[in-house]
């Protein structure tokens, strides 16, 4: 950041960073990953873990989350155009947050897939569909073209420090838990994800309305 506001070339330009709703959107990324990448790991470590199932039967379990992402990511883009992408994008953060606190009082030390993990999938898959894309418009729509990639870069970015910051913190959450404390200490986990998704909710409302940057005319 120091180098970047002296710099002759800076890699990420100041003024894009001071546009309200890219700089907003970034830090939406953040916390939208941070809380991603904890479920992710957390859920998997979860099912194998505590539930003791196999690796296989954990990923075939996990996939209705991402299909349910997958499937909303063209509606949620649509959607973020017609009534605004802060909207859009904090109802998405809500129900991903809302997953979070339904597992979170859900899960016991049985496994019950059907009425605990795959609501929260269900959920948690069509909020982040709901997310990414208006995340997306947000972070780069006011930038002119010339200027899109280094705003898709920015957004890359900020999705990876998330992602790290999100596996540091869930070990640092989760700790050494012994099976009388691991409902306890995975309860925490799952608090902190659905904290951190409603930042994500309140700085995407900030984010204001994203203006859409004019392609400039040739001379």
């Amino acid at each position: 950041a120091v180098r970047s506001a002296r710099h002759p070339v800076p890699l990420i330009e100041p003024a894009i960073v001071r546009t309200r709703a890219i700089a907003l959107a970034n830090i939406s990324a953040v916390l939208l990953f941070i809380a991603f990448a904890g479920w992710i790991l957390g859920a998997i470590l979860f099912q194998t873990e505590v539930w003791h199932d196999s690796a296989l039967t954990a990923g075939l379990q996990f996939a209705p989350g991402p299909a349910m992402s997958a499937i909303l990511a063209v509606p949620g883009g649509l959607l973020g155009q017609r009534i605004g992408q802060r909207y859009v994008g904090a109802l998405g953060a809500l129900m991903f947050a809302l997953a979070m606190v339904w597992f979170r009082s859900r899960m016991t030390l049985e496994p019950h897939y059907a009425s605990q993990l795959l609501p929260t999938l269900l959920l948690g898959g069509s909020g982040v569909g709901l997310l990414l894309p208006t995340l997306s418009e947000a972070a780069t729509a006011p930038l002119p073209p010339s200027r899109f990639a280094t705003g898709a870069a920015m957004l890359g970015m900020s999705r990876q420090v998330g992602a790290a910051l999100g596996v540091a913190l869930f070990v640092a959450i989760l700790g050494q838990p012994t099976p009388a404390t691991v409902l306890d200490a995975f309860s925490d986990v799952w608090a902190f994800l659905a904290a951190c998704l409603v930042a994500c909710a309140v700085t995407l409302l900030a984010v204001g309305p994203v203006r859409v940057s004019e392609p400039v005319a040739a001379a």
